[in-house]
């Protein structure tokens, strides 16, 4: 059996190496699907006469799991779930299928428009408080 050939790589390239692979971490960022209630419609969610259901978006693999984009989905709520994170940067289809933006809890919270029921994708970026990326925008799809 051959023996391996030793890495020609000093300690700090291999922590780098390491470092690098690390920041393709995608835990940065936390997604909630906001949901009609059984029998309750997303305008009584959007206007606050029915308390919309929060479901967190399951992470496989260091990946957001897509959406299903039916009848009951509302919205979503996205925030960063790194202490070092200040905000969330979000681009892509969903600002232009969504009212605006509203705070939500070191986030924000996207109501999808009427009739939005077409795929979309869109990435959520983690800023530090100086407005810097923290680690690698997450990629997020709702799809019918």
């Amino acid at each position: 059996m051959p023996t391996p050939i030793p890495s020609r790589q000093s300690g700090s390239e291999r922590r780098r190496d390491a470092s690098a692979r690390a920041s393709k971490t995608f835990a940065k960022i936390a997604v909630d699907e906001l949901r009609a209630t059984a029998g309750k419609t997303c305008a009584q969610a959007l206007f606050g006469s029915a308390a919309p259901e929060r479901r967190p978006v399951a992470v496989t693999d260091g990946r957001l799991e897509p959406s299903r984009l039916d009848g009951a989905l509302c919205g979503v709520a996205v925030r960063a779930s790194d202490p070092a994170a200040a905000s969330v940067r979000v681009t892509g289809a969903l600002a232009g299928a969504s009212s605006a933006p509203r705070p939500d809890a070191g986030g924000q919270i996207y109501w999808l428009k009427d009739g939005a029921r077409q795929k979309l994708v869109y990435e959520v970026q983690a800023l530090s408080k100086d407005g810097g990326a923290i680690g690698d925008p997450v990629r997020h799809e709702l799809a019918p």
